[in-house]
């Protein structure tokens, strides 16, 4: 099991401990005669490409790698089309990279669970038995020794989705961005925990544990856990595991 672990300040009081694609277009070539680059004379060419999916100045880090000395490429965002002036073996480069990048939005799995860990004599580990092992490890690293299962929730988001659930007394809310090219990263534009407390009067508030951005590896366990204070007996903590859904 990997497990990545580590601190940082979150927003909110306390420490945070933490631990593209769909099918494009064909893309059409502009009918006018070849020419040859300034830089080194070899003949050039205009190709245009259209996106359908994702925005097209997400496109241009992408292509300016396979650009040559002589390449050009110009945007326009309202025709959703990027034009490129370059050898033939350049533009063939850049469809490739363009038609694995502009797919249709990925669907991808997360599972979360919310775990009380706390600093006692005698602690147990009360975790289901895929974190059984996670909690005999923390006991080995970190002052807790008892760890109690919250609640868990399992969900399905798309890149560019969002998504707030309720897991016990805590809300989660989470935005994602999008998958990485090579698929091995998820990234969370945004991700917030927040404690229901019930104050006077009987009103509802949202008390902020922490809000920040992550990334995350497809297929592996990542830890965040949040203590008010850095010798804090009490703390939570939250697994998050993500999946590509084919």
């Amino acid at each position: 099991m990997r497990v990545r672990f580590g601190w940082r300040a979150p927003a909110a009081r306390g420490l945070l401990c933490a631990v593209c694609v769909a099918v494009a277009v064909p893309a059409l070539a502009v009918p006018e005669p070849p020419k040859r680059g300034v830089a080194t004379g070899v003949p050039t060419e205009a190709r245009v490409f259209r996106l359908q999916y994702k925005p097209v100045d997400q496109a241009v880090p992408l292509i300016r790698p396979f650009l040559s000395e002589d390449g050009t490429l110009l945007l326009e965002l309202r025709r959703r089309s990027i034009t490129v002036h370059d050898r033939p073996d350049r533009l063939e480069q850049i469809q490739g990279v363009l038609d694995a990048w502009d797919a249709p939005p990925k669907n991808i799995r997360l599972t979360l669970q919310i775990i009380r860990a706390r600093a006692i004599e005698g602690g147990r580990v009360r975790l289901s038995q895929e974190l059984r092992g996670l909690g005999e490890t923390l006991k080995d690293v970190t002052r807790w020794t008892d760890y109690e299962d919250v609640g868990s929730v399992s969900l399905n988001v798309s890149e560019g989705g969002s998504a707030t659930l309720d897991v016990a007394d805590y809300r989660i809310h989470l935005v994602l961005d999008q998958v990485t090219h090579d698929g091995g990263t998820i990234r969370l534009k945004r991700f917030a925990l927040q404690r229901r407390e019930v104050g006077a009067g009987g009103v509802e508030r949202l008390k902020p544990i922490w809000d920040t951005v992550m990334n995350l590896k497809a297929g592996q366990l990542t830890v965040l856990g949040a203590t008010r204070l850095e010798q804090s007996q009490n703390a939570i903590l939250l697994t998050m595991t993500a999946s590509i859904e084919e």
